[in-house]
């Protein structure tokens, strides 16, 4: 009989890249460079650069330079119908946490960007349930406009997401051209 350690993941974890890849057996981590991606169970990440770390059973994504040196392919992180894109990111499968750097969501008409962000999945005991996934952000901003670089929205200190449910957020100020307005709006 096989013997599985008690740290291994339940499922089994698929993964691949068009460039290239490589496995550093001591340290237990695989590195994917150029189109890679990482799929286990509902959880479907993309981006330039993945690493796989078996030994704390933890991916790590980020853009990768192409032939010019610019960064492109920009993390596209997707569990069930949540779906985010970052900067970089790092995501456990263990705890089901992850810190995203530079996330980019879209909830219903509104997109919601936030420089520092936790992710926490939590998957529902009924198999047909959605899972119920939640955002925190740090000095957010939710705006309607999809410009990479918008123009206008409010900016908030902190924000909670749950998707399809609901936001909360503390004391906010919109934010025009990037340049903060003294209006202050309590939610």
């Amino acid at each position: 009989p096989v013997r599985l350690s008690a740290d291994a993941l339940d499922e089994q974890v698929e993964y691949g890249a068009k460039d290239s890849m490589w496995f550093d057996v001591k340290k237990r981590q695989l590195h994917l460079y150029g189109q890679a991606y990482v799929k286990y169970t509902s959880i479907d990440l993309k981006a330039g650069y993945i690493l796989l770390d078996y030994e704390k059973n933890e991916v790590s994504a980020e853009p990768f330079p192409d032939e010019s040196g610019e960064l492109t392919e920009l993390p596209v992180f997707k569990d069930g119908d949540q779906e985010f894109t970052a900067g970089k990111l790092r995501y456990n499968f263990r705890s089901q946490k992850g810190i995203i750097y530079e996330a980019r969501t879209k909830q219903q008409d509104l997109y919601v960007l936030g420089q520092k962000a936790k992710f926490v999945s939590k998957a529902s005991a009924d198999t047909l349930a959605k899972a119920q996934n939640t955002i925190y952000n740090q000095n957010a901003l939710i705006t309607t406009c999809d410009h990479p670089e918008p123009h206008f929205g409010i900016r908030t200190k902190k924000l909670k997401v749950i998707p399809d449910k609901l936001v909360i957020t503390g004391f906010s100020n919109v934010e025009i051209g990037g340049i903060p307005t003294p209006r202050i709006l309590p939610f």
